[in-house]
C-alpha cells in the first residue's frame, strides 16, 4: 500500500487543501532547474513501482503530477495508483482537445543573446550585433571610468564611436555617469 501523505510531505506539498497542493506541485516543478525531472520524480513517487511511466512534455508531466496529488489528497487511504495514473491520462487526452492553448509553448518574444567581453565588462547581445537592453549603460559606465580624466566632449566622442548612439544620446549616458559616479 502506498503511503501517499508521506510522498506529499517529503515534497513538502500541503496536504490540508487539494487546491493549495495542486498550487504549489505547479510553484515547485515550474521553479525547479529541471521541471520535466522534478514532474516525473513526483508521479514516480505516486505510482506503484514498475509501472511504466514515459512522458517528454514537461507541461503534461506537471499536469500529470498535479492531478495524481489531487487524487491523492481526495482519496486518501482509497487511492489507487494505477487508476489515477489512468484517469490522469484520460483527462490530459481531453485537455489537449478541449484546450490546447495548455500546452503552447510560446517560442516569439525569447531573443537568443550571447555574453560577450567588452571593456572589460561582460554584456549581452543580441543576434543582431545589438547590445541587449542594460548593456549600453554598463558598458558606458565602464567606458566613463577608463576615461575620467578626459573632456567631456572626448568622452561623448567615445561613447558615441564605441557605443553607436547620437549625441543626444552619449551626452544623456555621459550626465548618467557622473550621476552615478558621484553616489
Amino acid at each position: 500500500m502506498l503511503n501517499t501523505k508521506h510522498v506529499l510531505e517529503r515534497f513538502n506539498i500541503d496536504t490540508k487543501s487539494r487546491f493549495l497542493a495542486v498550487q504549489e506541485v505547479r510553484q515547485v516543478v515550474e521553479g525547479s532547474v529541471d521541471p520535466l525531472g522534478t514532474a516525473r520524480n513526483i508521479i514516480m513517487n505516486l505510482i506503484e513501482q514498475g509501472t511504466e511511466f514515459s512522458v517528454t512534455d514537461p507541461i503534461e508531466a506537471r499536469m500529470t503530477a498535479q492531478y495524481l496529488v489531487d487524487k491523492a489528497i481526495l482519496l486518501g487511504d482509497k487511492y489507487d495508483p494505477n487508476e489515477a495514473l489512468k484517469s490522469a491520462a484520460e483527462r490530459i487526452a481531453i485537455q489537449r482537445i478541449e484546450n490546447p492553448w495548455f500546452f503552447y509553448k510560446p517560442t516569439f518574444g525569447i531573443t537568443e543573446t550571447t555574453t560577450e567581453t567588452r571593456h572589460d565588462v561582460s554584456v549581452e547581445v543580441k543576434a543582431d550585433g545589438k547590445i541587449k537592453k542594460g548593456g549600453k549603460q554598463i558598458l558606458a559606465q565602464a567606458l566613463y571610468e577608463q576615461h575620467k580624466g578626459k573632456d567631456n566632449k572626448a568622452i561623448i566622442e567615445i561613447f558615441m564611436e564605441e557605443l553607436q548612439m547620437s549625441k543626444a544620446g552619449a551626452t544623456t549616458y555621459l550626465y548618467n555617469c557622473k550621476k552615478a559616479s558621484s553616489k
